[in-house]
């Protein structure tokens, strides 16, 4: 699964994603040149095949960038709705380091504060996954990914 979202806004520690692309395997080479690859600021190499296996496109597409680092990650996830928020609880893998996480989402800026305030993690940094990624592979946080 491919699923890009864009960073929109940073309020109070909080912030906003907008969803971008989400889709599965295989994957359109026009998806890749079109869809995926601005979204990473980098340009598209040449796409020889109409459609590319999760293997094959990070094999032969992804592993030839050099602007781009290929991260394993795992996630399992609990996924809840706390008041009108919707909350997970996950366990994630990056390169090998075991992490838990804790998210709450919604539209209403308050609502979310409210809750996380109520089940006592407002003091608890917000680390997004890109950041947390960076950090395990050691890059300084304004480096792109």
């Amino acid at each position: 699964m491919i699923d890009i979202k864009r960073l929109i806004e940073k309020k109070d520690g909080l912030e906003r994603w907008r969803p971008l692309l989400k889709i599965g395997f295989p994957l359109k080479s026009s998806v890749i040149a079109n869809d995926i690859f601005p979204n990473l600021n980098v340009q598209s190499p040449q796409l020889p095949k109409t459609e590319y296996g999760k293997a094959e496109f990070l094999n032969e597409v992804m592993s030839s960038q050099s602007q781009i680092a290929i991260v394993p990650v795992s996630k399992t996830r609990l996924q809840f709705t706390l008041k009108e928020c919707q909350a997970e609880f996950a366990s994630i893998g990056i390169k090998g380091i075991a992490l838990d996480t804790v998210a709450v989402e919604d539209s209403n800026f308050y609502a979310v504060w409210q809750l996380i305030r109520e089940v006592g993690i407002s003091g608890a940094a917000n680390v997004n996954y890109i950041r947390q990624i960076k950090r395990v592979l050691g890059w300084p946080d304004h480096c792109s990914i």
